[in-house]
This record gives structure tokens, sequence and C-alpha cells, in this order.
């Protein structure tokens, strides 16, 4: 059986990583690079960096930043924003990814998947669909750039883009988004048995148990996280203990863990007790003479 992933998501606004909450602010977290050494270090198992600004400018994806990225990345590396032609993914390849999301373009160009799966495979291909849903708690397509919903209904959007050939679905709750409330689990159960290829989820995570919820569902491969990793120390390696404390089919990949410690129901380690902390004081040996 594979195992279950955990996907760190970068947000990147002007050449910065950033926090995003509801689609609408940013607040900045730091350099991309050092963001992507720190989780690789603590063992997620793939990195997915989004560049918001490429899109939103219409310019082509920030290519040197990928090339940085890449060098300190020893993990598979997906990137998104920007790409609107098949040039644009085999230049972002060369320059360090592995995988390439795809967004914008899928919501004007519907053969823009088929034609790119057809060129560099399947599994190279992520279809990236942002989901929305309304007051008659519908789901829908949401376009960012224009900053509402299309219409298109989320379950039909992701047939065809399981149709024209995507690798993995990557679908993201905008109503969740920077909340830390949990993942919209009535959404993912309607798409997971809507489609046959993996799911990525994401879009609510505030902590390790809505992470679990998330991975127990159908076709769910793996859940992203963006906000709730960059404020915590060794967040990936927290994460992945509670996980194993819970039997989960994760990969154990980091030199870091937190395995001997207790987690609460929500998955956070819980502290220890006046006991404990006394035992685990240093003892002092007098310096040897000679």
């Amino acid at each position: 059986m594979l195992k279950k992933r955990i996907i760190a998501c970068l947000v990147v606004k002007n050449g910065i990583v950033v926090q995003s909450i509801g689609f609408n602010k940013y607040l900045p977290v730091g350099r991309p690079e050092i963001q992507v050494e720190y989780f690789t270090n603590w063992g997620v198992d793939e990195i997915l960096i989004i560049d918001i600004d490429a899109t939103q400018k219409g310019i082509e994806p920030n290519y040197s930043m990928i090339e940085k990225i890449s060098k300190v990345c020893y993990v598979p590396l997906t990137v998104g924003g920007g790409i609107t032609d098949i040039l644009h993914i085999q230049k972002l390849i060369q320059h360090g990814a592995d995988k390439v999301s795809l967004n914008q373009v899928v919501l004007h160009n519907s053969n823009f998947i088929h034609d790119s799966a057809r060129t560099f495979g399947n599994q190279c291909i992520v279809a990236s669909v942002d989901v929305l849903e309304t007051p008659k708690k519908e789901y829908f397509v949401y376009d960012y750039l224009n900053k509402t919903h299309t219409g298109r209904n989320i379950i039909e959007c992701a047939k065809e883009a399981e149709s024209s050939g995507a690798g993995e679905l990557l679908v993201n709750s905008v109503n969740r988004d920077g909340m830390k409330t949990g993942l919209d689990l009535k959404l993912i159960d309607q798409i997971s048995v809507s489609v046959n290829i993996p799911i990525i989820f994401g879009g609510g995570v505030g902590n390790p148990l809505h992470i679990q919820q998330g991975l127990h569902k159908k076709n769910v491969a793996a859940v992203f996280i963006a906000n709730y990793l960059h404020f915590n120390e060794h967040s990936i390696s927290k994460i992945k203990s509670y996980l194993s404390h819970q039997k989960e089919n994760i990969r154990k990949n980091s030199f870091i863990s937190y395995r001997e410690f207790s987690f609460n129901n929500n998955g956070i380690i819980n502290r220890k007790t006046d006991t404990e902390l006394h035992d685990m004081r240093f003892n002092i040996f007098p310096r040897e003479r000679i």
C-alpha cells in the first residue's frame, strides 16, 4: 500500500513566502529557499510552490527562484503559477521541478492538461482547483484572479481533469484558507467518490488531527499544509510523530522525532509532568583532575 504524504505548500508573493488568509490577505513569512530547507530536514514528503505573482501579473514562472530552491530540496518539487505554455513546463523541469500544478490555465484552456500530459507524462501534471462554498452550500470552482466563482460545478471539473490526463487532483478550500478550522470533509467526500486519480487536499489545517481526518478519506493520497507549518518549530516532525502514534501509514524519514512524547486529542504535544521534567535534568559530573 502506498504511504500517505504530507506536502508543505509555500505561497510566494514578491519573491517571499506569505501566509494566505481567505485568498485576500497575505502576511510575510520569509525566503522560500530557507523554508524549503527547513521542511526538507524536518521530513516533509513533498514541496509545493505556488507563485501567485506570476499568474496575477501575467508573467512567466520565476525560474531562477525555482533553481535556487531545488538546490536545497531533496524531495519531489511541484511548482505552480504563471504556466500558460508547454515551454514553461519544460523550463521549470530544467530548473529543478519534478511536477507542475496547473490552475488558471485550466479554467480557460481545457486542452492544456491533455497536451501537457501527452508531452511530459501524467505523473508530471497536477490539476489544481480552488473551490468556493456558497451560502446555499453549493461548491463551485473559484477564480482567484477575478475573486469570484466561475459557476462551474466542482465534480464536473474534477472529472474533466481526470479524463484529460492529470496524474493528480489538488483541491483547495477557499472558505477555509488560513482559518485553521479543519478540512472540508464534506467536500472531500463528494470529490473522492467521483474520480479515481489520487487527490491532494488542503485548506483549513489547524492541528495534526485535521490531517489525519483528511488522510482517512477515499482516494486522498496527501494533505497539503501551508500556514500551520510556518510558526511551529519542527512542525513536520511533530505531525509525523503524532500520525505514527495513531498507526497511520506514513513515511518516517526524519532524524528528528517526537515519538517519545504524548499527544492530546488535537495532536498537540502534552506538557510533561513535574516528575518527568525532574528526571530529565542534566547530571553534573565534576571536572576530572589529572
